[in-house]
C-alpha cells in the first residue's frame, strides 16, 4: 500500500519565495512547521492508501481524463488560515484557478469514484499550504502579517501537467515522489 494524492506542482518563484521568507522571519517566535519549498503543491484529491493495482488504475484514469483538457494558468491571491484566526491550524496562500481546473478535477474525481478509488466529498478550496501550527501566541501580530501579505504580486504559472504523487512520511517531514505525470493537451 502507498499513500497517494493528485496535485499540481507549484514552482517557487522569487516573489513566492520572498513571501514565505518574510512570514518565516516575522513569525520566527511562533511554533509553525513550515512546508518545505520542494513540497509546495495544490492538492486536487487525496486518495489515501492504495495498492499497486489501484495505483495503476488511478494513473491510467488520470492520464486519460487530463489529456482532454488544455494547459491553463493559475494565479495567487490572499493569505489565510484554516479554522480561524483565533485557533489557526494551517496558514495558506489562495490559488486563483480557471473554470477548466474545476471541470477537470470533477471529471477525474467522478471517474475515480466509479472505480471505488476515491471517497472524499470535501468542498474543493484551491490553496497551497505554507505552514501548520497548533496555536499562535501573538494573534494580533499574526493577523496583521497575514493581511499585509495579500499585497505581494506573485506571477501566474502555466500548468501543463497533473501529478499522482506518493507521500512517504519520514521523521524529518514528508517526501512526495511523482508516480505519474499526466500531461494536459496543447492548446
Amino acid at each position: 500500500m502507498k499513500r497517494v494524492f493528485i496535485a499540481i506542482d507549484i514552482k517557487i518563484s522569487i516573489e513566492l519565495e520572498e513571501l514565505i521568507r518574510s512570514y518565516k522571519t516575522r513569525l520566527a517566535d511562533e511554533k509553525i512547521r513550515w512546508v518545505s519549498p520542494r513540497n509546495i503543491h495544490l492538492t486536487l484529491a487525496f486518495l489515501g492508501d492504495l495498492d499497486k493495482v489501484q495505483i495503476g488504475q488511478t494513473a491510467s484514469l488520470l492520464e486519460e481524463v487530463v489529456a482532454e483538457y488544455p494547459k491553463f494558468p493559475v494565479g495567487f491571491g490572499e493569505t489565510g488560515v484554516f479554522r480561524s484566526i483565533n485557533h489557526p491550524r494551517v496558514i495558506w496562500l489562495g490559488v486563483k484557478t480557471p473554470d477548466v481546473l474545476y471541470e477537470m478535477r470533477e471529471s477525474v474525481c467522478n471517474k475515480l469514484r466509479q472505480e471505488h478509488l476515491y471517497r472524499d466529498e470535501k468542498k474543493f478550496s484551491p490553496h497551497i499550504t505554507l505552514g501548520r501550527m497548533k496555536y499562535i501566541i501573538n494573534r494580533d501580530m499574526f493577523s496583521g502579517i497575514l493581511n499585509s501579505g495579500s499585497n505581494i504580486n506573485i506571477p501566474e504559472q502555466l500548468i501543463s501537467e497533473i501529478i499522482l504523487f506518493e507521500s512517504i512520511l519520514k521523521p524529518e517531514g514528508p517526501v512526495y515522489v511523482p508516480v505519474v505525470k499526466a500531461l494536459l493537451k496543447e492548446s
